[in-house]
């Protein structure tokens, strides 16, 4: 072979392997070497998504399965003879009258093979009662839906006896699951079927019938919050808010405004800080559930503290001497008694006495007006009893009556004669106090006399003497008010004492004007 052929031939022969290796070894074995990350990512993407359908797949079997125990049979007349049994139980339950209870025919549905059938209520009762059917029958546990209820009044909105009963009709569609490839073969023995299936949780149902919406309509009570107008405290003492609220349906909400420096904005009472002086607005605004709101205005003013007086030190005062020891009321006045009142006239003097008895020593004593009596001074004797002062204060004492039981006179209403006697007593001795002079002031000391000037050779004298001066005598504060004298008496002369005379003394006359 000639050196020309041996070229062409090894040049067609590197063509060739060219060819095979980009054509067959490249794609074969280098560049899968080259792109192993790329694939194992995708692969893992198809394998997240596998993964995804058979949990779906898994998650709808055990619905299906959940479902097929809750219809509890594949047969559409089993499961429609124990829907009608709990409807006519919980009719029963709920009081209900005049019920019907209707079934339908059944209907398949030959594409997805369903069994529905629809079943019709109607009763008659209160609207408590009907709320708390439709509540049990909305929680059957039966893949069930409740249609629409139809509620109007049996007494027409006229009082009587139907006035607060209603009239019910509501629909209940029923779907019975038949069985499925996906799902499986599934055994209805070995489910466990529910006897309830809760669709509304935390539904106060007792809102509806209090309403009473077939009663007399009563316009609510507008919503009204108040508060304190004005809080002054000083500062750092306790302060509290006083919010009250009114009126409105009852479901309340609080807020002050601003919130800043109190303990709780949403409670009536919160408490402020008072740390630092100012004063400030705060406002309560009230909403109740039906949406009606409120507001009141507060004004707190935190003051300085008052700077403490200053306390001013008085000497003690000087105690006063104790009051004379007195006269003590007779320790024995229980068995003592007014026997009798003895009224004689001794010539121009009066004796009028009491006679007392001691039950206990059987002895008889005799006091007269002015005597020391039961720890006090016997100022009047009268037939029914007498009246004694004892210290400022006057008593009376009955005929026949024991000494401890003495009655004061300004209470003495079952005795007018001693209870006018001791108060004009009382008013003649209060009037001679008055007018008795005042303590004589002691005598200034005199000048020396002096001689008095000379005109024309002799002597002036001019002596006066003090006018005289009659001295009356002191009455006796303890006598007892003369009683009136009798047409056949003749008053008594009153004797007075002759006056006294005191000293003359020179004193220098007076200019005449």
């Amino acid at each position: 072979m000639d050196r020309r052929t041996k070229i062409l031939v090894s040049a067609f022969a590197v063509l060739v392997g060219a060819g095979l290796v980009r054509g067959v070894v490249y794609p074969t074995w280098i560049q899968p070497l080259l792109t192993i990350d790329e694939r194992i990512v995708e692969r893992q993407k198809v394998l997240d998504v596998l993964e995804a359908q058979e949990s779906a797949v898994q998650q709808a079997r055990h619905e299906y399965k959940a479902l097929v125990a809750r219809v509890g049979s594949f047969d559409v007349s089993k499961v429609e003879t124990e829907v009608r049994d709990r409807l006519n139980h919980l009719i029963e339950r709920h009081h209900l009258q005049d019920a019907a209870v209707s079934p339908s025919r059944p209907v398949e549905d030959r594409k997805t093979g369903l069994w529905s059938t629809s079943i019709s209520v109607s009763a008659t009762g209160t609207l408590e009662s009907t709320i708390t059917f439709l509540k049990d029958l909305a929680e059957l546990p039966y893949v069930a839906r409740v249609g629409n209820p139809v509620l109007s009044p049996v007494g027409g909105g006229r009082k009587g006896p139907k006035q607060d009963l209603l009239s019910l009709r509501v629909p209940v569609d029923l779907l019975v699951l038949p069985q499925n490839r996906v799902a499986g073969s599934i055994q209805v023995a070995e489910l466990t079927h529910p006897d309830t299936y809760i669709r509304h949780q935390g539904r106060e149902y007792a809102q509806i019938w209090n309403r009473k919406p077939f009663s007399e309509y009563v316009p609510p009570i507008p919503l009204r919050a108040t508060v304190a107008r004005t809080v002054n405290v000083e500062k750092g003492q306790p302060a509290t808010l006083e919010g009250a609220v009114s009126g409105g349906d009852g479901e309340y909400t609080i807020r002050w405004s601003p919130s800043e420096g109190l303990s709780d904005p949403t409670s009536l009472r919160p408490t402020v800080d008072t740390s630092k002086a100012e004063t400030k607005t705060y406002t309560l605004t009230v909403t109740d559930g039906s949406g009606g709101t409120s507001e009141a205005v507060a004004m707190v003013t935190v003051r300085e503290p008052r700077p403490e007086p200053v306390a001013v030190v008085k000497p003690p005062e000087p105690v006063p001497p104790p009051p004379p020891p007195g006269p003590k009321r007779w320790p024995d006045g229980r068995n003592m008694t007014i026997a009798m009142a003895l009224l004689r006239t001794l010539g121009p003097e009066r004796l009028d006495e009491f006679m007392v008895y001691n039950k206990q020593s059987k002895q008889t004593n005799y006091y007269k007006v002015g005597d020391e009596f039961d720890g006090g001074e016997l100022v009047f004797v009268h037939q029914r009893g007498g009246v004694v002062r004892r210290n400022e204060d006057y008593y009376v004492y009955p005929i026949g009556a024991s000494l401890d039981q003495p009655v004061e006179a300004k209470a003495a209403d079952d005795y007018p004669e001693l209870k006018s006697a001791a108060d004009k007593i009382r008013e003649i001795r209060e009037a001679r106090q008055k007018a008795m002079p005042a303590p004589p002031a002691a005598p200034e000391a005199q000048p020396p006399p002096t001689e008095a000037p000379v005109e024309s050779g002799r002597k002036i004298e001019d002596a006066k003497t003090e006018p005289e001066l009659e001295v009356k005598p002191a009455e006796d504060a303890n006598a007892k008010p003369a009683e009136p004298a009798s047409a056949d008496e003749k008053p008594a002369e009153s004797k007075t004492a002759k006056p006294k005379r005191r000293p003359s003394r020179p004193v220098t006359p007076k200019k005449q004007p």
